[in-house]
C-alpha cells in the first residue's frame, strides 16, 4: 500500500515540475533545468522516465562534442585566416 501512495505522490509531483518546465519554454525560467529534474524524480518510480533521461544525457553529451569540434575548427580557421594576413 505504501508504495503505491509512494507511486502516486511521485507522479503527481513529477508531471507538475514537468508541466512547469514545458511552460517555461516559452515564459521566462530555466527550462533546460526543470524538465531534466522532473525526469529525475518520475525515473526514481518509472522506467520510461529513466530511460527519456538517459536517451536526453546522449544527446546532451553528442551535442557537446559538435560544440567543441566547431570551436576549435573556428579557432584553427582565425589563426590560418590571422597568419595570412
Amino acid at each position: 500500500m505504501r508504495h503505491h501512495v509512494r507511486k502516486g505522490l511521485v507522479l503527481v509531483f513529477g508531471l507538475t515540475l514537468l508541466a512547469i518546465g514545458i511552460a517555461m519554454i516559452v515564459l521566462p525560467g530555466p527550462a533546460f533545468v526543470v524538465i531534466p529534474l522532473s525526469l529525475v524524480v518520475l525515473g526514481s518510480e518509472f522506467l520510461w522516465a529513466r530511460r527519456l533521461l538517459g536517451g536526453m544525457r546522449a544527446k546532451a553529451h553528442h551535442l557537446r562534442l559538435r560544440v567543441a569540434d566547431h570551436r576549435k575548427r573556428s579557432a584553427e580557421k582565425r589563426k590560418a585566416k590571422k597568419s595570412r594576413g
